[in-house]
């Protein structure tokens, strides 16, 4: 038996004209709202990014200006500053150099009333002070003098132009009224924290150039030259005449 297949037909009408003003009615809001979307609204971000860039600027312009205002007070803190820094830079030594230290002592030293025998340096360590790592090391000075010496002595290194503090200090009563002991001294080194002069103070070199202590004197011969003039003699050509 053959199957048929009905296509069932619709009926169209036409649509009524309230039917078609709300089709367009629809098409217009959907038009809008595609302008709305994709043009309107990002146009409106980036009118407001750039109003807060805008801003930004603005905040930073007039901070500007306060900085260019205030220009000559910065530049006098800064050379405040700069001295202050210049000022506590030049009581520490730059670094632990002995022959400095030694030159600087020397001259401390320079009593009548007080000897002083040797200068024992220890190692360079480090402290911890604050947030530092301070290089540092100790002097131990034996000593001998009068009261007044030593006292004269302690108030001339409290006064130093480089800073040294007293570690330890050790007296006891020697003869003829003297008293002996030592002293042990503590340098601080700003060497890795700040740039400075090297040179704590100026050592005087003698002038001219020191002749060589290894030099021959005039008519020293080596054992070379020796028998370089063996072996002429040996060739004939230095020749001995007999006397006649």
């Amino acid at each position: 038996m053959d199957s048929k297949i009905r296509l069932k037909k619709f009926k169209t009408r036409e649509l009524t004209k309230n039917e078609k003003f709300l089709l367009s009615l629809l098409g217009l809001v959907l038009f809008l709202w595609l302008i709305l979307r994709f043009v309107i609204t990002p146009q409106i971000d980036r009118l407001n990014g750039l109003k807060e860039q805008k801003n930004e600027y603005q905040d930073k312009i007039i901070l500007i200006n306060e900085t260019l205002r205030k220009e000559d007070k910065i530049k006098k803190e800064w050379e405040e500053l700069s001295k202050d820094r210049e000022r506590i830079v030049s009581r520490y030594f730059p670094k632990l150099d002995q022959a400095q230290i030694i030159y600087l002592l020397n001259g401390l030293m320079d009593n009548e009333n007080i000897s002083t025998m040797d200068y024992n340096f220890s190692r360079g360590m480090f402290e911890s002070i604050g947030d530092f790592q301070v290089k540092n090391m100790t002097v131990s000075i034996p000593y001998s003098g009068n009261y007044d010496g030593i006292i004269d002595l302690i108030n001339r290194i409290k006064e130093s132009p480089r800073k040294i503090l007293f570690d330890n200090i050790t007296v006891d009563k020697g003869e003829d009224n003297n008293l002996n002991g030592n002293m042990v001294l503590k340098i601080y080194s700003l060497e890795g924290i700040s740039e400075s002069d090297d040179n704590v103070v100026h050592i005087e070199v003698a002038e001219g150039t020191k002749s060589d202590p290894f030099t021959s004197f005039e008519d020293y011969q080596s054992d070379g030259d020796k028998y370089d003039d063996m072996d002429r003699i040996k060739d004939g050509e230095n020749e001995f005449k007999p006397y006649v």
